[in-house]
């Protein structure tokens, strides 16, 4: 499950284009990469919603991500722990596969409390691993019309215009704790890769801190018919050339 932050503080453009379209293509390649995985999407701001359960239908989930807006959720501020602890329940299901969050965010957080979410991860048997996507010195919020044109910047009460930070310390805590990873991510795709690489390893078995793979045996019938007329061919008499 991918969740997704949708506040206004992903609109900033301390990363190209802007946060919010830098994180979609993030989320993009993570999900070509685990092609054929069931994945699913969840949006936070002040709360978080389902946006598509569990699916393989790749071509879906991108269109989804990619015309998410902070437009679409309302009341809007940004609470990390309702929208990785959604994505959490939503993974309870039978079976032994590896599961996965992987909040896509800022590290802003306004309300609600994020450390929370790491025990419904656990509960969910999943890890969690954030893709960062900002810059620690941060830009401010521009307020943006229904074209996408720049119209003003988004202050404080006091009028004072608002800088918004990545928080990577608060990304890279949780998913510490909750057994994942932390990346920062700027566009590319390539923070989705790493991740993805660590997220297929969870199919692993770990032995002394190394992970293995374990394969099955298909062809045993095969192999000892093999045998069999290997030994019989030793047994049978050969002529001799006159």
């Amino acid at each position: 499950m991918v969740a997704l932050d949708l506040s206004h503080s992903m609109e900033a453009r301390d990363v190209r284009p802007d946060r919010l379209r830098a994180a979609a293509r993030e989320i993009a390649t993570l999900l070509e990469s685990l092609e054929g995985s069931s994945m699913g999407l969840v949006a936070f701001a002040g709360e978080a919603r389902v946006v598509s359960p569990l699916s393989t239908d790749l071509e879906g989930l991108v269109s989804m991500v990619e015309t998410a807006r902070p437009s679409d959720l309302s009341p809007q501020g940004s609470d990390i722990g309702a929208g990785v602890s959604l994505a959490a329940r939503l993974l309870r299901r039978p079976g032994q596969r590896p599961r996965a969050v992987v909040l896509v965010s800022d590290g802003e957080n306004l309300s609600g409390n994020p450390e929370a979410s790491v025990g419904a991860v656990r509960q969910a048997g999943a890890r969690l691993f954030a893709i960062g996507i900002g810059t620690p010195q941060g830009d401010l919020i521009p307020v943006v019309d229904s074209t996408g044109a720049v119209v003003g910047q988004r202050r404080e009460p006091d009028g004072k215009p608002v800088v918004t930070r990545l928080n990577e310390q608060l990304l890279r805590g949780l998913a510490q704790r909750a057994g994942g990873r932390y990346e920062r991510g700027d566009g590319s795709g390539a923070a989705a890769l790493r991740l993805a690489d660590a997220i297929r390893s969870g199919g692993g078995q770990e032995v002394r801190g190394r992970s293995i793979r374990a394969y099955d045996e298909r062809f045993p019938w095969f192999a000892a018919a093999a045998g069999l007329l290997l030994l019989a061919e030793r047994a049978v008499p050969r002529r001799r050339r006159s």
